[in-house]
């Protein structure tokens, strides 16, 4: 695909949420993988990306859109 960059002036670890149909951003303060990360390692599985610097998503406006179709 394509790479886009946002600038972001947020300080600290944080995550983006990317609107995956019309490239919406929302900045995550702080981790939101812990969650995830506590759950793969109680199943026994390590996450493999460790970054996940941008999270793919559907903001409420496409999510909207969606339902009309």
């Amino acid at each position: 695909g394509e790479a886009v960059f946002v600038v972001c002036g947020a300080d600290g670890h944080h995550h983006h949420l990317v609107c995956v149909e019309c490239g919406a951003t929302s900045v995550l303060e702080g981790c939101a993988l812990e969650p995830a990360r506590a759950a793969s390692a109680a199943a026994g599985f390590e996450l493999l990306d460790r970054e996940l610097g941008a999270l793919p998503a559907r903001c409420g406006d496409c999510a909207g859109a969606a339902l009309d179709d």
